[in-house]
């Protein structure tokens, strides 16, 4: 115990009062032989950047030894990387503020030679000592220590932390986020993160509440355009995951940064729940974690994220939110998938209780997901005014509320799930010859980019989908998918139903129409023709 106290006297007498005397001595020295004059024009700029580091420093050293039980002495290591605070943004804050102060102490002062070249020569043996210390901490910690190269950096702050600090300053003004039980936050990487998917919004809120960069899978359909390629793979650092197939370059990325101590980001449903109900958990999730038994799953549970920005919602609207990290969880490589997916389904259901949106629009394009009326069975005759709905072809009305329940005329109340069951598509729909949609903007994948094929419609048929061109299409010809080649009938965001037939794949925009009701028309065909249904997540 004595010689270690004798060891931080030693090293605070060295580091924080004989280097900076000897540097300004240095410098005071060059000053008066060369006969320098005094910088006075940087004096204020001085004072800021001495304002400015020193409060930071001494917050670097508090969250520091708050973070490890001792002061921040190189001669006794931390057993754990230090990841909140100042530290989430940068890996040595403590020796950045430290030269700022300097640095900022000879703007203050006006000294030539402090400014020029004193701070330079040391900011240099400064940069060799982090090298050896960094290479030092990679071979301690090993990839835990290259994720947190990742996530901080030694100057400049990462694009994803301005992206979390301006996505912080929306939150708190539009829905404040409130995080239960941090102390389950992973103490180091690499882990899976998972989440329900009910809102545009879940990853930045998931990244803005965790010290950690993320690197979420994504369907490929968000690579398709350049622009934003390099957004969600440049910026985001998004993983593309193609659908229908096996995707062994994304197979291949995920354990890349696994092995480099990445954290991969995973919405288990596959996609954004229309109704707010967890959907059932894809299989393949539990074979991801069944190959990577060594690698923990955390857990994080969201609630409110579907009143604030809902599937069917074109815009944002006000809600707070909460954010629950629950424990790890740990798989080996025989459990079994469904114990798997059953573990991590309990782990991440949404309790929306005590949340609510505030009032004012909230209907406004709930035709996206209720599509018809229950009462008449009229498609597309749902016209919303605010909080509420009508039917165009028999007047009932209801109102939608805080929470998105739905209020009838017989004094019901019904959520967005019980509703959307009541008026969804079935087999009795689909006992007719031929159904055909309304507008509808047509195109074809060519390569990894989507080319317009037509503007006109999609016919359904007992045996056969046809993608009809319109009048104004010109010489286009109609593209007919027999039922039983559609493999897949999805959609991308909340209005763009993609077909894919094992080979061509085909999206319909619709102008006026729900994509999820024509989805349901293709599910509820299929099954009546073939008995099977294609895949529609």
């Amino acid at each position: 115990m004595v010689k270690k106290t004798l060891v931080i006297l030693l090293y605070i007498v060295a580091f924080w009062l004989l280097l900076p005397l000897g540097l300004i001595s240095f410098s005071r020295f060059l000053d008066s032989a060369l006969g320098l004059p005094a910088l006075s024009a940087l004096r204020p700029a001085g004072a800021a950047l001495l304002g400015i580091s020193l409060p930071l420093l001494a917050l670097a050293i508090v969250q520091y030894t708050k973070a490890t039980g001792n002061l921040p002495v190189s001669a006794f290591p931390a057993g754990r990387i230090v990841r909140g605070g100042v530290y989430s943004v940068w890996r040595h804050p403590i020796y950045l503020f430290f030269t700022a102060l300097l640095y900022g102490a000879g703007m203050a002062w006006g000294s030539p030679s402090m400014i020029l070249a004193a701070m330079p020569a040391f900011i240099a043996l400064e940069l060799l000592y982090i090298r050896f210390e960094e290479a030092f901490l990679a071979r301690r910690f090993g990839p835990d220590y290259r994720a947190y190269q990742e996530q901080a950096r030694l100057v400049l702050p990462g694009l994803h932390h301005w992206r979390k600090l301006v996505f912080g300053v929306l939150a708190r003004w539009w829905f404040p986020i409130r995080v239960i039980h941090p102390e389950n936050l992973p103490q180091q990487a690499p882990f899976f993160i998972v989440s329900s998917h009910r809102s545009y919004l879940d990853p930045f809120i998931i990244e803005y509440c965790l010290p950690y960069r993320l690197h979420y899978v994504a369907t490929f359909e968000v690579f398709r355009r350049r622009l934003s390629a390099f957004v969600f793979t440049v910026l985001f650092g998004c993983i593309a995951k193609k659908r229908y197939t096996s995707d062994l370059g994304a197979m291949r990325k995920i354990r890349s940064t696994l092995r480099q101590g990445g954290v991969i980001g995973i919405f288990p449903e596959g996609e954004r729940s229309f109704t707010g109900t967890l959907l059932e958990l894809k299989a393949p999730v539990a074979r991801l974690f069944r190959l990577y038994p060594g690698v923990p799953v955390f857990p994080v549970a969201l609630s409110g994220n579907y009143f604030l920005w809902p599937r069917w919602g074109r815009r944002l609207r006000r809600c707070p939110v909460r954010v629950e990290f629950k424990p790890l969880l740990r798989f080996c490589a025989g459990q079994d998938e469904r114990e798997i997916l059953a573990a991590v389904a309990a782990a991440i259901r949404p309790d929306d209780s005590g949340l609510a949106c505030r009032r004012g629009g909230l209907a406004r394009d709930i035709g996206l997901i209720l599509y018809r009326c229950p009462r008449c069975r009229a498609f597309d005759r749902l016209e919303a005014r605010g909080d509420d709905f009508q039917c165009a072809a028999c007047n009932s009305r209801y109102t939608l509320d805080g929470r998105y329940a739905i209020r009838d005329g017989e004094g019901r109340s019904l959520s967005i799930d019980d509703f959307y069951r009541e008026i969804r598509v079935d087999r009795r729909d689909v006992e007719v010859d031929a159904i055909a949609s309304a507008a509808a903007d047509i195109s074809i994948a060519r390569g990894p980019a989507l080319a317009r094929l037509f503007p006109g419609s999609l016919v359904l048929r007992q045996d056969r989908i046809v993608l009809e061109p319109g009048p104004e299409a010109g010489a286009a010809t109609a593209r007919t998918i027999a039922l039983q080649q559609v493999r897949a009938a999805t959609i991308e965001k909340s209005d763009r139903l993609q077909i894919y037939d094992g080979q061509d794949l085909f999206q319909a925009v619709f102008h006026r129409e729900s994509a999820r009701k024509w989805q349901d028309f293709i599910a509820a065909m299929a099954e009546k023709r073939l008995g099977a249904l294609p895949i529609l997540r």
